[in-house]
């Protein structure tokens, strides 16, 4: 049997995760359907590694579709 990750520690990570992009850049973003996996993948992805430590520990990979990337990265330099 794999191990499961609880949700109490995704969900608030995920919810951060936006609060912050909203706050920086003003965007809404929508989270997909958080998963593990062996990171493959098939679009043109940017990624945010995150480590993380405590009672868990691991890596976190928050990805952000290209099209979004650069709506970020435009509203971050004022564009």
């Amino acid at each position: 049997m794999k191990p499961t990750i609880d949700v109490k520690y995704i969900n608030p990570f995920l919810q951060s995760s936006m609060s912050i992009v909203k706050s920086v850049a003003g965007l809404d973003l929508t989270v997909g359907k958080p998963g593990k996996t062996d990171f493959f993948l098939k679009e043109l992805t940017y990624a945010i590694q995150v480590g993380v430590v405590g009672e868990m520990k691991g890596q976190v990979v928050l990805g952000i579709q290209d099209d979004k990337a650069k709506q970020i990265a435009s509203k971050m330099m004022f564009g």
